[in-house]
């Protein structure tokens, strides 16, 4: 499954990421079992993951069988994950993260709500007058976060009326900033 472009820590946070369904491929009959079992103990460690051939000496392997049987585990996790037939990967836990800033003052709220607001609505929150001045805001960002089974979105809001123009104003300027730093890398002047 690995094209060179995947280092093995991406490799092995993405096993660690999903554990639940890594845990899955357990038990199946396939040579990995024991390096699988290992990335799964070592999913909570606070350690730096251990390297290649840490887990070759400890599972007495051969030079270069624990990167195969880690590619293996995350090409057929992977398929695990692409099942459209059959989805595996189901996400159980949506949270809400909800930043809302008013002038100097700012709230932070983590709930569940049964419908997640898009950029631009409007959102009232009558309980925070009394917090930070206002009830009133739109939602100015939008994040989605994927840990396993749990999914987060952050939302950003703020006071007033979401400007379209204002926006687009914004990315087109910073679209244009980059654009010009990548002509310069480009061209050999950075």
């Amino acid at each position: 499954m690995n094209d060179g472009t995947a280092s093995v820590r991406e490799v092995l946070n993405a096993i660690a990421n999903l554990d639940t369904l890594s845990s899955i491929l357990l038990g199946k009959g396939k040579t990995y079992d024991a390096i699988l079992n290992e990335v799964l103990a070592h999913k909570d460690s606070m350690e730096r993951w251990p390297t290649m051939k840490e887990f070759e000496k400890k599972l007495n392997l051969k030079p270069g069988g624990a990167r195969k049987l880690i590619d293996h585990v995350y090409k057929d996790l992977m398929d695990l994950v692409c099942d459209y037939d059959n989805p595996k990967y189901i996400i159980n836990n949506v949270v809400h993260h909800i930043y809302i800033k008013y002038w100097e003052r700012s709230f932070n709220i983590v709930c569940k709500l049964p419908v997640t607001p898009s950029l631009g609505d409007w959102v009232d929150f009558p309980f925070l007058n009394a917090a930070v001045g206002s009830s009133y805001f739109h939602v100015s960002r939008v994040h989605h976060e994927f840990d396993g089974d749990t999914q987060t979105i952050t939302l950003w809001l703020e006071n007033g009326e979401y400007n379209v123009y204002k926006r687009f104003s914004e990315d087109k300027q910073e679209y244009e900033r980059e654009e010009h730093r990548r002509k310069q890398i480009r061209n050999g002047n950075i």
